[in-house]
């Protein structure tokens, strides 16, 4: 059984006393990046999700989308691994249901606005993204209690910042 969306389970930081990891969602983009790309700027927040310092919060959808991103001619010069990006998704994924869709803030991208709607639905601290669209809403969902941006922009996941 998934855990409500409103009720993040226990970590096991705030257990021993080191603080909660931030719960993000991750757009496509920024996946891509790690995961075909190997961008060196993904470096900083792929550490902080191995060292369970961010939790990567997703849903069915996100998958499906990048598994369809994936498959796009564009992208096939880098030679995608879809088994690198499966053992990913596998490994550090939390995978929440799909919420209902979110009044509150509304995307210029349809594509995008699972994300934002995940990010409201679940109470993520962070969405992660490079996305035009989405980081338009920065302000607007910032008086919700999200934060929008690049990973770079966010004070604990730049590079060097220690666990």
């Amino acid at each position: 059984m998934n855990p409500p969306l409103d009720d993040p389970p226990p970590s096991d930081a705030s257990k021993a006393g080191a603080p909660a990891p931030l719960r993000a969602v991750i757009d496509t983009q920024l996946l891509l990046d790690w995961l075909v790309f190997d961008e060196p700027a993904s470096a900083a927040w792929v550490q902080a999700l191995s060292a369970s310092r961010l939790r990567w919060l997703a849903s069915p959808w996100m998958q499906q989308e990048c598994e369809r991103t994936l498959r796009r001619s564009m992208l096939q010069r880098w030679s995608p691994d879809p088994q690198r990006v499966a053992q990913a998704w596998s490994r550090w994924a939390e995978m929440l249901p799909e919420p209902s869709p979110q009044p509150r803030l509304r995307c210029r991208d349809p594509d995008d606005q699972a994300f934002i709607d995940l990010a409201l639905a679940c109470r993520a601290d962070v969405l992660l993204t490079r996305d035009r669209d989405l980081l338009v809403l920065r302000k607007r969902a910032a008086a919700l209690g999200l934060w929008i941006g690049r990973p770079d922009q966010h004070p604990t996941l730049q590079p060097g910042t220690p666990p």
